[in-house]
């Protein structure tokens, strides 16, 4: 069933992500169209976040991303303040962000999809200069 009337989700593991069916189908001109949940995305190329996971104060795995607390190797990131203590301290659901979150180096790795994985081409630019 490929259902995704009332929120994001991706049910037929489109390569793109998650997406979700539009309510004015004039705005996308078409009657769906790409988006993130409502807590950010929990896809990473070959991981994905530890559905639903959250910290003792409610911070997602979006959260430690968006937030640079923490670095894909485990270590606390630039903007952790060290006075918060250390993430043990947000232990929550059977995880911390080490184990629950893919910007942490957790999460849950799929090794089919890391084999079809892209990669991006290094120093490539379009004719405007985006990279």
């Amino acid at each position: 069933d490929l259902s995704c009337n009332n929120y994001c989700c991706n049910p037929d593991d489109d390569e793109f992500g998650n997406w979700c069916f539009v309510k004015d189908e004039k705005c996308e001109d078409a009657p769906w169209g790409y988006c993130q949940p409502a807590n950010g995305p929990s896809e990473h190329g070959s991981c994905t976040d530890v559905e639903g996971w959250s910290d003792v104060e409610g911070d997602t795995c979006w959260s430690y991303e968006e937030g640079g607390w923490c670095n894909s190797d485990g270590t606390p990131g630039a903007k952790w303040d060290r006075s918060w203590g250390n993430f043990l301290d947000y232990f929550s659901d059977g995880h911390t962000a080490i184990s629950a979150c893919c910007t942490c180096g957790g999460g849950i790795k799929n090794e089919a999809l890391a084999a079809k994985a892209c990669s991006d081409i290094a120093g490539w630019r379009d004719p405007d200069g985006d990279g």
